[in-house]
């Protein structure tokens, strides 16, 4: 039996799922935000700069309580929004991340405290490389081009 040639070769039309439009509404009000604090105009300075204040949102113990995370989801505040807003949340590809991690280095074994927080960490880390490149992507597909300019004086 002789295979469809879709799936023996490469498949050309297939496309990344598409992210909420929330999120895409996030980073841009993050960006003009961090860029009037900053004065940062390139798109991956900017995405790197909000995926790191994510990221810091998310390993910040103290966030994680529900009533230190309500009131930044309710102000709309954008890294909140990026961080912990359903459908949106970070939080959530951080959790497949760390349990991924500790499932290939433990197995079935439950290690020490310590390790947990190491594992944790470096799960952060690549996750905030991931996202700087997916909000730096979002900021130049921008159709608001006035976005990345340097505020005026």
């Amino acid at each position: 039996m002789k295979l469809p040639r879709a799936l023996v070769g490469p498949v050309m039309g297939m496309a990344r799922p598409a992210r909420p439009d929330g999120e895409v509404r996030a980073v841009h009000a993050a960006a003009s935000r961090i860029q009037s604090e900053t004065g940062l105009t390139s798109a991956r300075a900017l995405g790197r700069e909000i995926a790191e204040r994510v990221t810091a949102a998310l390993l910040e113990d103290a966030q994680n309580d529900p009533a230190a995370i309500l009131p930044g989801l309710v102000s709309r505040d954008p890294i909140a929004m990026l961080a912990f807003a359903p459908g949106i949340a970070a939080v959530d590809e951080l959790a497949e991340r760390f349990r991924d991690r500790m499932l290939a280095a433990f197995g079935s074994f439950i290690p020490p405290a310590f390790q947990h927080e190491a594992q944790r960490r470096a799960a952060a880390n690549t996750l905030c490389r991931t996202l700087a490149e997916r909000y730096a992507r979002h900021l130049r597909l921008a159709q608001t081009p006035t976005l990345l300019r340097k505020p005026e004086e």
